[in-house]
């Protein structure tokens, strides 16, 4: 993730991309749809459709190792001794995807929405949805990056899919439905 590319956008900045960010991936989302809707994977943005979306998504997304960086402190490259995982190139616009699917279907519920990450937050001007219980902020892209690289990468479970949801909808206000 581009936290420094982030960082250095103003608020205003900020917002513009947000508002692009979304609606490229509406279009794109438009595009992609019936090709999942064949496959059986309906998305209706509904929380009970993100699982098996995210998992039809994350499918289709290929990682590879890099090299750590040479200015990297030792500790990093310690623990990083197989090299880093990237996602490759043309996987990155289904990652985007994946990330604007999961917070929209977060953003349809009652009580919350999208924004920019707060300005004392790592995710600083980051497309998030905010009004959950005791101000967490979901950074989609963030979470998504991080749960596909955990699942390609490490050849993690699937169902950390399921185990990410969980534990975002247990950060649900009491006031948010649940389509």
């Amino acid at each position: 993730m581009d936290y420094e590319f982030f960082d250095s956008l103003t608020s205003d900045e900020a917002r513009a991309f947000l508002a692009e960010f979304r609606a490229s991936q509406e279009r794109v989302l438009e595009e992609i749809g019936p090709h999942a809707a064949r496959a059986g994977v309906p998305m209706n943005f509904s929380l009970s459709s993100l699982p098996d979306v995210l998992k039809w998504m994350v499918n289709r997304v290929r990682v590879h190792r890099v090299p750590v960086p040479r200015d990297e402190p030792w500790w990093i490259k310690q623990a990083h001794a197989g090299g880093l995982t990237e996602f490759d190139d043309d996987s990155k616009p289904m990652v985007l995807l994946a990330a604007y699917y999961l917070g929209e279907c977060f953003a349809r519920l009652t009580g919350l929405c999208w924004s920019t990450g707060d300005e004392e937050f790592l995710h600083k001007h980051m497309p998030v949805i905010k009004g959950f219980a005791v101000d967490k902020e979901l950074p989609p892209l963030v979470v998504v990056s991080n749960m596909f690289l955990r699942i390609l990468g490490d050849n993690g479970p699937e169902s950390r899919i399921n185990e990410t949801i969980e534990t975002w909808k247990g950060f649900l206000p009491r006031t948010a439905d649940q389509p």
